[in-house]
């Protein structure tokens, strides 16, 4: 698998190695570049997406530029379960932050049109969020997203997430996956300033009107009062925030759209 294209048994069977082999046997693999490979893998079916008016929830937020194949999608699945299971192991989730450039990768799966595999790369992308060396490797994933796909703002394919038609429940995930990921990256207690110019770039993109929006499951319900929990940090910044306004629905991305393919 390290020395050619990988197959759907490859994947498969390595995902399966990776929580029965001993841990030497996965010090090996990563050592040959193993997690570059997987996350290679992890793009497998991803595709371009191109940005709508958030307001017009009617339409996709993506084009095909070809329908992947079943295998694809196995493998790309596989991949990522991969991915996330070698970041329960300690010395290779400290790679991710050690190597910035494994989470910008990982952070680039999330352009993939698979909803479970989306869920599936936010999760992880949380997990390294989470920790206080890892939550600005995330945010510098997200500026490396932006550049790759030309977009105006480096956390549209969160908010576009956000607004995935809730009407399964691997839509319903993605809008959880995608708030907490959200909330996560807001967690910059060290530095209360930076903290709102975040959340000033998620509030530039309309997703205020999600947060407002009542008919939101109780799943969603903790982490929008997260969100929308901002005196305590207005009162110790000093900085007077003005709360979006209902014309804000005028807001529309749908010119950040990604480059014609060269």
């Amino acid at each position: 698998m390290l020395e050619g294209s990988a197959q759907k048994k490859d994947v498969v069977d390595l995902r399966v190695s990776l929580s029965s082999r001993p841990i030497a046997w996965i010090d090996k693999f990563c050592a040959l570049n193993g997690i570059r490979l997987l996350l290679q893998l992890s793009q497998k079916t991803a595709q371009k997406v191109c940005c709508v008016p958030l307001v017009d929830l009617s339409l996709s937020l993506g084009e095909h530029q070809e329908n992947p194949s079943v295998d694809d999608e196995v493998v790309e699945s596989e991949a990522l379960r991969c991915v996330s299971q070698l970041l329960k192991i300690p010395s290779k989730f400290k790679m991710f932050v050690s190597h910035p450039d494994l989470t910008a990768l990982l952070a680039l799966a999330l352009s993939t049109r698979n909803l479970p595999n989306r869920c599936t790369v936010l999760s992880a992308l949380n997990s390294i969020a989470s920790t206080p060396q890892g939550h600005q490797v995330v945010l510098d994933a997200f500026t490396h997203y932006q550049a790759k796909f030309e977009y105006q703002n480096r956390f549209q394919i969160l908010v576009e997430s956000l607004f995935e038609p809730a009407d399964n429940r691997d839509a319903l995930q993605l809008r959880v996956n995608a708030l907490t990921l959200i909330n996560n990256l807001l967690k910059d207690v060290n530095d209360l300033r930076t903290r709102f110019e975040v959340r000033a770039q998620f509030l530039s993109m309309g997703i205020n009107d999600f947060i407002n929006d009542p008919s939101h499951l109780e799943a969603l319900q903790t982490e929008i009062s997260l969100f929308l929990d901002v005196r305590l940090l207005r009162v110790l910044v000093g900085i007077r925030v003005a709360e979006p306004t209902p014309r804000r629905r005028q807001l529309r991305i749908s010119s950040w759209c990604l480059p014609p393919s060269s």
